[in-house]
């Protein structure tokens, strides 16, 4: 028994995309879904359209959204996929229903895209600013910079060990400041919690504190998180909607369902 034959659609060249849908550089999904949706229109009010020339134009729009998303991410980092098939809302791509609605599984775009991501190093937030009493002197950090008692001790090695630190709250005796347990009736032990030593770093505080590296980075101050990159690692046509990118509007009810307000406000007409 011969295995059934995958044909996969041949790539769609970029000029030749932006020359289908008859766009320049679109800096943005909104603009681009304007003008591809356009396109749609001329090509139906032209008595033009076939099915696989809506493929193809799908396809065309698929490939520039890629295009587009690469821009946003290098510009401001992100993608924003918003878009605009409102000029097709009185035209029936679908028989006898005028209109499109955007696509909610692929947010309009025709396809769900993966773009490649690469390590970045940032500052600790949870470490990077904060204040505290420590031995009777007030400490503020922020970033990289120690002020102690008003004073610049940035480079005092004194204080560098307090970078990466931060204020909690006790957890080993709750921050009550006491290690209170009875192991049997008669015996009951109460002694101060050997973790936190009744200390607090925060004036007004109700629960005793610890001073202790910052659980998130570590107290390396810094943390890699992912970042998007510019660059498209794969893509999976969107099975919602064919990749089109829009859906068959919802047909509205010839005898819609009157609620009692409305019904009211009828009345008195």
């Amino acid at each position: 028994m011969e295995s059934a034959t995958i044909i996969t659609p041949a790539p769609i060249n970029l000029d030749a995309a932006k020359r289908l849908i008859g766009v320049q550089n679109p800096q943005d999904i909104t603009t681009l879904s304007k003008e591809y949706a356009c396109k749609l229109w001329v090509t139906i009010e032209n008595k033009e359209m076939t099915p696989d020339l809506q493929k193809e134009m799908a396809k065309a729009y698929r490939r520039i959204v890629e295009s587009v998303c690469e821009h946003q991410i290098a510009t401001i980092g992100r993608f924003e996929p918003i878009v605009d098939f409102s000029v097709l809302d009185d035209v029936h791509i679908f028989p006898n229903l005028p209109g499109v609605t955007p696509c909610s599984a692929c947010s309009g775009l025709g396809e769900r895209i993966k773009f490649n991501k690469k390590p970045e190093e940032v500052q600790c937030l949870k470490c990077k600013t904060v204040s505290y009493i420590l031995d009777g002197e007030s400490i503020s950090i922020d970033g990289d910079t120690i002020i102690v008692n008003g004073q610049d001790k940035s480079q005092d090695s004194k204080y560098k060990w307090l970078l990466g630190r931060v204020i909690e709250d006790c957890l080993s005796c709750g921050g009550t400041g006491r290690y209170i347990t009875e192991p049997n009736k008669d015996l009951r032990i109460n002694v101060q919690c050997k973790t936190c030593r009744g200390r607090k770093y925060t004036p007004g505080s109700e629960k005793t504190q610890v001073l202790t590296k910052c659980k998130t980075c570590k107290g390396k101050r810094k943390l890699k998180i992912p970042k998007l990159t510019a660059s498209v690692k794969s893509t999976t046509i969107c099975q919602a909607c064919s990749g089109l990118g829009y859906t068959k509007p919802a047909p509205e009810l010839d005898n819609p369902v009157l609620t009692r307000v409305l019904a009211a406000e009828i009345k008195k007409l």
